[in-house]
């Protein structure tokens, strides 16, 4: 299931990319396409007013060997004939268009269109401009290039438009008062476009095949080799996780046994032995509290051992809150008695009996308890409170004191395995710690590591504070197999509390 999970996030990121690759090659092969296609156009049209220019200025030489009328005018002007030779390849080609145009006219037909201003104007503002063109979509639907060349007047030009201004020309018309090389006017070409983008959108379909093709076979080929390769990843450092924790588990167990001898041992000589002297009876007290805490962390190592793999499941059944709080309590009384710190209890009205796994609330809360108990000073409180969430319908456990708390840089590592101390397993400092300066790392039976906190600076105090550091990354661990979550508030030399909440459907005594 976890290599079916990680091919499908392989796959899914190969989509991704996949799309990606393919939506920016279409966005950019449109681009060069329809710039090629303008570039083409472009030429096209620029070709056709050369030809156009051409017969303008060939009529402009001719001129002088046109047959004169009687009042000395000629039978045919270039201007004339240029706009002859324009309608009449407009009406043969049946697609283009050529048009001679101004912002002032003297013949409505040659007035300007919208896009014919907006030329014009822009050659008026600026003289250095050869030309005026783009892409235009006509009221039907069809898109067109649209081709705008400027024309200057000349020598020829002024015996109708030149000075004086206002003084009627051989055509009846007012002449301009014009200047050589003042604008005269545009060339107009409409030329459809249409097919030019049909042949771009062709293109654009071929080459995103093809390149589709490419992409999809490279990418195939990458997903398949680093899925392989991270799947036998994970299988390898799966099969050694499973025997690291095969080892911490049999070696745990191999332990455990001669502890429990030892406990049950001390405690049997403890009943039917009294001490004969002070340093007897400190020694059977150290004894079992050192057995007790190495037991606990055997035990914290065995259960995330078994959670690592998979083999830990809850076992729901109905649980006594105030049972479990004063169990709790008990187990800890010695370690609590010894510090010369207060457990208190309570469990809210509301709630008594809850569905939920009670030997891993109990582990829970000896852990955050005895946590707690290691880092509060001689006189100090610990308090463990039980509550109910009605609208959320989950169990909420709290352990406070009033110890040395923790720094603010610390509570995000305090649930990580094999930290205390601000140092790992095999490298813990040795040293005293610095006040709000250490993380916290639980174990039950007072194996847990609350950083942070000089204790009274007595060297068997600080050796006492050391653990595993497995505590509450086993807390973290078991809440979590209840669907719930962990969270913690401390400030340094104000305590700390500690927050768990659980999915736990509470039981009412008809139930029960």
């Amino acid at each position: 299931m976890r290599y079916r999970g990680i091919r499908k996030r392989f796959a899914v990121l190969f989509v991704v990319v996949t799309v990606v690759l393919l939506v920016l090659n279409v966005i950019w092969r449109e681009y060069v396409q329809r710039e090629q296609a303008e570039r083409e156009m472009l030429e096209s049209v620029q070709v056709l007013a050369t030809e156009m220019d051409a017969i303008w200025d060939f009529m402009e030489r001719s001129q002088p060997q046109f047959v004169r009328n009687e009042d000395g005018t000629y039978n045919l002007y270039c201007v004339v004939a240029a706009k002859a030779v324009a309608k009449i390849f407009t009406y043969k080609s049946g697609s283009f268009t050529i048009h001679y145009t101004n912002l002032t006219t003297r013949k409505t037909e040659d007035a300007p269109d919208g896009f014919e201003s907006r030329a014009m104007e822009a050659l008026l503002a600026d003289s250095g401009l050869e030309s005026y063109y783009g892409l235009v979509r006509q009221d039907d639907g069809s898109q067109v290039f649209r081709y705008i060349e400027p024309l200057y007047f000349k020598e020829s030009c002024l015996e109708c438009h030149g000075e004086p201004a206002g003084e009627l020309d051989i055509m009846g018309y007012p002449k301009e008062g014009k200047q050589v090389d003042d604008l005269a006017g545009a060339a107009s070409i409409i030329m459809p476009a249409d097919t030019y983008l049909d042949n771009v959108s062709t293109n654009i379909i071929q080459e995103t095949a093809i390149f589709s093709l490419f992409v999809i076979a490279g990418l195939a080929a990458i997903f398949w080799s680093v899925s392989r390769v991270a799947t036998a990843q994970m299988r390898r450092l799966e099969e050694e996780n499973r025997q690291k924790s095969d080892f911490l588990a049999m070696v745990s167990h191999e332990i455990r046994t001669p502890l429990t001898s030892i406990l049950a041992f001390s405690d049997i000589w403890a009943a039917s032995n009294k001490p004969r002297n002070d340093d007897e009876a400190k020694i059977m007290r150290e004894m079992r509290l050192h057995s007790q805490t190495l037991l606990s962390m055997v035990n914290n190592m065995l259960e995330l051992a078994r959670i690592e793999a998979g083999r830990m499941r809850l076992s729901r059944e109905p649980v006594d809150l105030a049972e479990l709080l004063g169990t709790v309590r008990s187990s800890l009384m010695y370690l609590a008695q010894r510090k010369r710190v207060t457990i208190s209890c309570s469990v809210e009205r509301d709630v008594s009996v809850v569905m939920a796994d009670g030997e891993k609330l109990r582990r829970i809360l000896e852990n955050l308890v005895s946590n707690a108990i290691k880092f509060v000073q001689g006189g100090g409180q610990v308090e463990v409170t039980a509550s109910y969430d009605h609208r959320a319908g989950r169990l909420v456990l709290r352990v406070s004191d009033d110890g040395c708390g923790i720094d603010k840089n610390d509570i995000a590592n305090i649930f990580d395995r094999f930290v205390q101390g601000g140092a790992t397993q095999g490298g813990a400092e040795e040293g005293p710690a610095t006040q709000g300066g250490a993380t916290q790392g639980g174990e039950s039976q007072g194996g847990a590591e609350q950083g942070g906190a000089t204790q009274g600076g007595a060297q068997r105090e600080k050796v006492e504070q050391r653990g595993s550091g497995l505590g509450l990354a086993l807390v973290k661990e078991l809440v979590e197999l209840h669907g719930g979550t962990i969270t913690v508030e401390s400030e340094p030399k104000q305590g700390s509390t500690f927050e768990v909440v659980v999915e736990a459907p509470i039981i009412t005594m008809e139930e029960v």
